[in-house]
């Protein structure tokens, strides 16, 4: 094999592994988004039935603290823990996802080793 065709080669396989990197990114965003959706719905209906039916005040700041922390939780699982795909999950940087999991008090030994 010359030079040419080596090149050739690595292109390709360079594009193979993109393409596969892009597909599980969006296998992994889709399953987030499942996840989410079902832990929305099971927390509104919880939420509604009970803050309404207490007539107490929602608080928007303690919900989506509440909302953060389940979609940061959910990227965890997913990832095994791993901050960096998590973040890549959920769209921001390894170091916005380290702050958030500080910040929202998070103990990422929890979700490591979740899939055996």
């Amino acid at each position: 094999m010359d030079n040419l065709e080596i090149n050739q080669l690595r292109a390709v396989k360079s594009n193979y592994i993109s393409r596969i990197q892009r597909d599980a990114h969006g296998i992994q965003r889709a399953a987030l988004y499942e996840l989410a959706k079902e832990i929305s719905s099971i927390l509104e209906g919880f939420k509604a039935e009970t803050l309404v039916g207490l007539g107490q005040p929602i608080c928007l700041k303690d919900e989506l603290r509440k909302y953060e922390h389940d979609l940061v939780c959910a990227a965890l699982l997913i990832t095994k823990g791993h901050l960096g795909r998590a973040g890549k999950v959920l769209g921001v940087k390894t170091s916005t996802m380290s702050e958030k999991v500080r910040r929202l008090g998070i103990d990422i030994s929890a979700f490591t080793g979740q899939f055996g």
